[in-house]
């Protein structure tokens, strides 16, 4: 148990689960009308129904920010795993559902939650164990070790979220993952990828040639430090806090004038937009494909020397989400083009303490880190730092693969 007592977690009391609102076999059941989860629902078959633009700062598109050029990297390790995990299926609903066309809808329909839908692919938990340890494995030789580790603990804390709270136990579980094979697995050239989606934990990767897209790519945790159960003193998102920290403590009062777009977290303090329920402050989270985000804070070009250094620290621990070698190389090359006048990094609350939420943002990359409200906790909606939301977009039509795409076709 930790220090904690019974039916509290680190500081705060456990509530109750959404009203109304009943899971099922890793899924939010259809919500009541007029809920947070109905209308968001709606949001997000709108978003895939209308044609993809992608994020922009004015609605017109950077032109040339992902050239279709050889990673250099051997992916042939990644198709083998693909293959043999489809080879390995032996139930013929699996085979069916498991492998969509490239082309498919629900690739950009995406929540970083349970799906409020039936999804395509397969529910990994329904999987013997070999089965669902050889879908794992195409995670692991997509990403590499680090990642892999870091995803498998996103999953480890969804499992203790259901533990702690006591409560939506039949979709918060380690296992309550879907993946969906988009096209064949190939080293010819041929686009194809995959999606694994659960509660805070979306990677859409597509291979096109040799080079690899993950966004958009969603990680998160509610119990950010796991304080008691089997999988006691996990700590998560550390990092992506301490660096940002750093920096906010360095900026001048100057600084803070301009970085900081709203110093409150508080709900009543924000406009409507920035405090929803479900995205708390972020604004290029699911259903939000072709959002114009003008840009907002300061540019690394009004940073002194030190700050340019701890920038580049924040920075640089999201870029080693990329598997290491050729296509962290080719992801670190978009962004750095645009380093200096064209990088921009924002806050809402105080940038030396947390809760807080920051966005970095520029031609070639979206970040956003929010601490969120607290789901299970016995509060008010505001945001706690226990509760993390961590996103990585690429703007200006490279979401998905589609700019890469795009240049196949002309």
């Amino acid at each position: 148990m930790g220090n904690s007592e019974p039916g509290k977690y680190l500081n705060y009391v456990i509530g109750s689960p959404l009203p109304g609102v009943r899971t099922h076999h890793g899924l939010f059941m259809p919500a009541p009308p007029d809920t947070p989860p109905a209308e968001f629902m709606a949001m997000v078959r709108a978003n895939t129904e209308a044609p993809f633009v992608g994020i922009t700062t004015d609605g017109e598109l950077v032109p040339d920010v992902y050239p279709l050029e050889s990673s250099g990297v051997d992916n042939s390790a990644v198709v083998a795993a693909a293959q043999t995990f489809l080879d390995a299926l032996t139930h013929q609903d699996h085979r069916m559902y498991v492998q969509q066309p490239v082309e498919h809808w629900q690739r950009r329909s995406w929540f970083n939650g349970s799906p409020l839908w039936m999804p395509e692919g397969i529910l990994i938990e329904d999987l013997p164990a070999d089965q669902r340890d050889l879908a794992l494995e195409i995670a692991r030789q997509a990403l590499g070790d680090e990642t892999f580790e870091l995803i498998r603990d996103v999953m480890r804390a969804t499992e203790a979220a259901g533990e702690v709270w006591g409560f939506y136990q039949d979709t918060l579980r380690e296992y309550a993952v879907w993946l969906t094979i988009w096209g064949a697995p190939n080293n010819d050239g041929v686009p194809w990828g995959f999606q694994f989606s659960a509660l805070h934990l979306v990677i859409n990767a597509l291979y096109v040639k040799d080079q690899l897209v993950l966004e958009p790519f969603f990680l998160g945790a509610e119990l950010k430090i796991v304080d008691r159960g089997p999988y006691e003193g996990l700590q998560l998102f550390e990092a992506e806090e301490n660096a940002a920290l750093a920096l906010g403590a360095t900026l001048t009062d100057e600084q803070r004038a301009k970085a900081v777009t709203y110093p409150s977290m508080k709900i009543a303090d924000l406009p409507p937009e920035r405090a929803g329920f479900i995205d708390g402050r972020q604004v290029v989270a699911s259903g939000q494909d072709n959002a114009v985000v003008p840009y907002e804070g300061i540019t690394v070009a009004d940073m002194t020397d030190e700050q340019r250094g701890l920038f580049s620290d924040l920075l640089q621990i999201y870029l080693q989400r990329f598997p290491e070698g050729g296509h962290r190389d080719q992801r670190r090359s978009q962004i750095m083009r645009y380093f200096d006048d064209e990088t921009y990094i924002s806050w809402i609350g105080n940038p030396a303490e947390m809760p807080f939420y920051y966005r970095i943002q520029s031609p070639a990359i979206v970040i956003e880190f929010d601490h969120h409200p607290g789901l299970g906790f016995a509060q008010p909606p505001e945001a706690i730092p226990e509760h993390v939301h961590t996103l990585l977009r690429m703007p200006n039509g490279g979401d998905y693969g589609f700019a890469l795409l795009n240049q196949l076709d002309s």
